[in-house]
C-alpha cells in the first residue's frame, strides 16, 4: 500500500498559540485521528511538533488535544492529501505528425490520470474546405515524424474512440469528444499513447502545432 506523507508543522504552530495559557512545563500533548477509522500514524504523538503518515487519499480530520491536569485545550485541522501516483492537470501533445488524411497525436504522461478520470480531446479545427467527419483512433504503436515521412505508419485500433462531423461553421473553433477509454487503458511503460484523428470525408484541417492539441481531465 502506499503512502502519502504530509507535514503538519505549519497547522501545529496555530495550534500551539490557542494552548498558551496551559503551563509549559506540565503539557501534555496528545494528537489523534478520526477518520472511519483511517490507519493513520504520527511520528510523535506526544509533541506538537509531528509528521503524520496517511494510509491512503482522502480528508482527514486531526486533533491536538492539550492538558497540564488544571486546563484542557482542543484545535483540529483538517487536511486533504491527494494520491501522488495521479496526474490531474492537462495533458499537452509531446508530438504530432501529419499524413494524407490523417493528424497523428502522441501524449507523454508525467503520471497516470485517476482511474475515474474523463479525458476529454480537444482538436483546433483550422481551414474547413469541404464539410465531412473526423474520426479518433487509438494508435498501436510507437512512432515519430521521420517513420512517417518515410511511409511506415503505426498500426491504429479499427475502431473508432469517437466521430465529429465538421461544418463550415466550425472553422477556427475547438471541438471536444470523450476519449476517456483509450486514456484508462494507457500505462507508464506504455510507449504507444498516441491517437489518430482521421479526416474519413470533406477536407478538414486540424492545428499543425502540438501545443494547440491537449486533453482535458476532470
Amino acid at each position: 500500500m502506499d503512502e502519502h506523507v504530509a507535514r503538519l508543522e505549519p497547522k501545529v504552530d496555530h495550534i500551539q498559540s490557542d494552548i498558551t495559557d496551559i503551563k509549559a512545563d506540565q503539557r501534555r500533548i496528545e494528537a489523534k485521528i478520526e477518520l472511519n477509522g483511517a490507519d493513520t500514524i504520527f511520528s510523535a504523538a506526544e509533541n506538537p511538533r509531528t509528521s503524520v503518515t496517511f494510509p491512503r487519499a482522502g480528508t482527514y480530520v486531526l486533533e491536538l488535544r492539550a492538558d497540564d491536569g488544571e486546563l484542557t485545550a482542543t484545535a483540529e485541522a483538517i487536511i486533504t492529501v491527494s494520491d501522488p501516483t495521479t496526474y490531474t492537470g492537462p495533458l499537452r501533445a509531446a508530438a504530432i505528425g501529419h499524413t494524407r488524411r490523417t493528424t497523428w497525436v502522441s501524449f507523454t504522461l508525467p503520471m497516470l490520470p485517476p482511474a475515474d478520470a474523463i479525458a476529454t480531446l480537444r482538436i483546433p479545427i483550422g481551414n474547413v474546405l469541404a464539410p465531412g467527419e473526423i474520426e479518433v483512433h487509438s494508435v498501436l504503436a510507437q512512432w515519430d515524424t521521420r517513420s512517417l515521412e518515410n511511409g511506415q505508419l503505426p498500426q491504429v485500433d479499427a475502431t473508432a474512440l469517437a466521430h465529429y462531423a465538421v461544418g463550415e461553421d466550425d472553422t477556427g473553433l475547438v471541438i471536444e469528444l470523450d476519449i476517456t477509454e483509450a486514456v484508462s487503458r494507457w500505462s507508464l511503460l506504455d510507449a504507444a499513447k498516441g491517437l489518430a484523428i482521421i479526416n474519413v470525408s470533406g477536407d478538414v484541417h486540424i492545428a499543425h502545432r502540438s501545443s494547440d492539441i491537449g486533453i482535458r481531465l476532470d
